[in-house]
């Protein structure tokens, strides 16, 4: 656990020097959404993307119960290729290919 606690907040050190309040967000394979959540919160206007739906369904509860908003949709990381990147200030890529065995998917 202490190391997930680490690795979070040494993340969020990053992530701060680059994202700020009112930036748009996308957070492509965001899982659970706990970096999702704390941009939120931290005012930025964001959107995760997961392939799991048990993990969007629980951000979504988390948002709910933190009181910020939070836009969510099931997908595909590797099929993102639609998202115009002027559409959003900043965008997340925080693992979620490192999951696919096969070269040519990542």
């Amino acid at each position: 656990m202490q190391k997930q606690a680490f690795e979070f907040e040494l993340t969020i050190r990053y992530i701060n020097r680059y994202v700020k309040p009112g930036d748009k967000v996308h957070d492509i394979g965001g899982g659970p959404g706990r970096y999702s959540l704390y941009l939120a919160a931290k005012g930025c206007d964001v959107t995760l993307l997961d392939l799991s739906s048990a993990n969007v369904e629980f951000a979504k509860r988390q948002a709910a119960m933190q009181g910020v908003s939070l836009e969510t949709f099931v997908g595909d990381a590797r099929e993102v290729d639609s998202i115009v990147s002027d559409q959003y200030d900043q965008i997340l890529l925080m693992g979620p290919l490192y999951h696919l065995l096969q070269e040519s998917d990542r």
